[in-house]
């Protein structure tokens, strides 16, 4: 059952904390939609998010980050394709930064997508997606506290008729048992 549902504030765009009573304790859920200025702008919401969580041994961070992960492999050429908003969204000085997926880690996060071997899996453009700055690339996460790390068996990346005409990004999904 649903025990709480609150907004986290402020956020440029949205987050929102839930908690659950399950077979295996409350769990906090949040579902988040970081900012899409820079990282500088998501290291403040991440950690505001963070602070929100720190009663809770089990919890969960979903949701379009518009940050990049070092665990996906990305080449030095990478940054030679990028239009002048992704370099101010993506980059410092010419490199690229992984400053909110890096915090999460050392905060005992795990990516789903990296636990599964799945990290190359793109979220975004789908085919609707008219923002020149999303080009084949993960912004889009599932994190679990190491609580819940053995109890993750799937994470997939929902590609259909359906969700390239749904939303920018395709949902992503992660079953844990």
């Amino acid at each position: 059952p649903l025990l709480s549902v609150t907004s986290i504030h402020p956020m440029s765009r949205a987050a929102i904390l839930v908690t659950m009573d399950t077979p295996i304790g409350e769990v906090a859920i949040v579902g988040t939609h970081l900012s899409t200025f820079s990282e500088d702008a998501r290291m403040s919401e991440i950690k505001l998010i963070l602070d929100k969580l720190k009663p809770y041994k089990q919890s969960i961070i979903t949701g379009d980050l518009n940050s990049l992960s070092n665990e996906d492999n990305y080449s030095k050429y990478f940054i030679e394709t990028f239009k002048e908003g992704q370099i101010r969204k993506f980059t410092t000085d010419g490199s690229l930064r992984f400053d909110v997926t890096t915090i999460l880690k050392q905060q005992g996060f795990i990516d789903t997508a990296a636990l599964m071997n799945k990290q190359n899996f793109i979220t975004a453009p789908t085919s609707i997606n008219t923002d020149a700055e999303h080009s084949n690339m993960r912004l889009d996460y599932i994190l679990v506290s190491g609580s819940l790390k053995d109890m993750v068996t799937n994470y997939t990346v929902i590609k259909n008729d359906l969700t390239e005409q749904s939303s920018d990004h395709y949902p992503v999904l992660a079953e844990l048992i």
